[in-house]
């Protein structure tokens, strides 16, 4: 127990307690969730829409047009996004 001269001693490499500092958001998977979410909330709504017009709450052609079309570009948004992802991973690779 000499404490004359002694240094706290430190940890190995590899060792070292990092700070807890957050790693930022991946801006991929912030975009990939916002995607999702409006792709969720038109096929949603054009689903909410339909079975209103089946079951005669919402009258008029007007309400099949508008989940038809509600329901389409949800799934047109998907699949463009999952294009455009495979697409920017293809031209990494080289």
């Amino acid at each position: 127990m000499n404490s004359v001269g002694s240094q706290p001693q430190s940890l190995p490499p590899g060792n070292e307690q990092e700070a807890s500092v957050p790693c930022p958001p991946n801006p991929h998977k912030q975009r990939y969730a916002i995607v999702l979410i409006v792709a969720i909330l038109l096929i949603a709504s054009g689903t909410v829409t339909w079975v209103l017009n089946i079951i005669g709450i919402i009258h008029g052609p007007w309400s099949s047009v508008i989940s038809a079309i509600f329901t389409g570009t949800g799934i047109i948004v998907v699949l463009l996004d999952s294009l455009l992802a495979l697409m920017r991973e293809d031209g990494r690779r080289g």
